[in-house]
């Protein structure tokens, strides 16, 4: 591999970002593989860890390699090198192009303040609020999810009072608010319910299969917009989006 250039003006992680990238096009890591971890990398380029985080997120983000948990990061395969949203983004319109009954119930939506980890996620400053929004969403009259949203407050003022049942909230995020919903990675993770709420919500027995879903979406500026949490129960699918000139979006 090659060796990081630290008297060349291009930046640090970009540099790594290119030979990491090189790797993947090689063939040095195939489809499926995963690549070297963070630590891994900081010791055989002599780097900081946010460097080495910095170009593997960039990579991410262009659809080379996605992040599992307990897995690592994993190249992706060629068609699949494009950057996504996932289905669950277009929830509403997937659901209405295929005819099948849904909906979306409010359980709760109000303005906090978050707590640190979702602050750090949203690159907060401190005392900065966002708008919560937990819903209970069904396909075919069955309960399929609960999701929760958290977004910067200061981006969104007054969604509380124009967001409802069965609304798209990234179509309102979009034509009221001007959002840029970019990009953004999706992360999952097979759990058992967490708490008594969710399992008196989805209808299910404590030691049923959940998926857990978890997301940040950003603007093409790489602005942090909305993060995201799902617990989800039943089958589901991604669909990727190809990036162009004219960006991408989705509705929720």
């Amino acid at each position: 591999m090659d060796a990081l250039d630290k008297s060349n003006p291009t930046p640090l992680y970009y540099q790594l970002k290119q030979i990491l990238k090189e790797g993947i096009e090689k063939g040095v890591w195939k489809p499926g593989e995963t690549i070297p971890t963070e630590n891994e990398i900081v010791a055989q380029y002599g780097i900081s860890r946010s460097t080495a985080r910095q170009a593997i997120l960039a990579l991410v983000h262009d659809g080379y390699l996605r992040r599992e948990k307990s897995k690592g990061t994993i190249v992706n395969s060629r068609t699949a090198r494009v950057r996504f949203l996932g289905s669950l983004m277009s929830f509403s319109s997937e659901m209405a192009s295929k005819g099948i009954p849904h909906s979306a119930q409010v359980l709760e939506q109000k303005i906090i303040q978050p707590d640190p980890e979702i602050a750090k996620k949203l690159n907060l400053s401190p005392g900065e609020e966002v708008y919560y929004l937990k819903r209970l969403r069904h396909v075919s009259d069955q309960p399929f999810l609960v999701d929760q949203h958290f977004i910067p407050y200061r981006l969104c003022p007054g969604i509380e009072t124009k967001y409802g049942d069965n609304k798209s909230l990234y179509e309102l995020l979009q034509k009221d608010y001007g959002f840029d919903l970019h990009h953004g990675t999706i992360e999952f993770e097979p759990i058992n319910p967490p708490n008594r709420e969710i399992i008196d919500l989805l209808r299910i027995s404590a030691s049923t299969n959940l998926m857990y879903a978890e997301r940040v979406v950003y603007s093409r500026d790489e602005k942090p917009l909305d993060y995201f949490q799902a617990y989800i129960h039943g089958k589901f699918s991604l669909d990727v989006m190809v990036p162009s000139d004219n960006g991408s979006s989705g509705s929720s």
